[in-house]
């Protein structure tokens, strides 16, 4: 029996967001202006200033409202573990 996965037919894996991607064609790539590029990572954040005082004021802002306090960890407990998400808010 011939099946659509033996000829290499598979259905494409939609994404969770429930949004559609496609590539950027290169001449769209080439008009943004590089503050406007969103790091993928941290290390790539730590290098643009624009990131590192965005990140610093953030932080600061955490603190003064006391979001969160750092306290050890109970025994036998899951921790969980946080990550930056770098994001450019187009609508404010």
């Amino acid at each position: 029996m011939i099946t659509r996965s033996r000829n290499n037919i598979f259905k494409p894996r939609a994404n969770s967001d429930a949004f559609v991607r496609y590539p950027l064609p290169k001449a769209l790539l080439t008009s943004l202006h590089s503050s406007d590029v969103e790091p993928t990572c941290y290390s790539d954040a730590v290098k643009s200033p624009q990131w590192r005082t965005t990140m610093n004021a953030e932080f600061d802002a955490l603190l003064r409202n006391g979001t969160w306090s750092l306290v050890a960890p109970p025994p036998k407990a899951n921790i969980i573990g946080c990550h930056w998400i770098y994001k450019i808010k187009k609508k404010c």
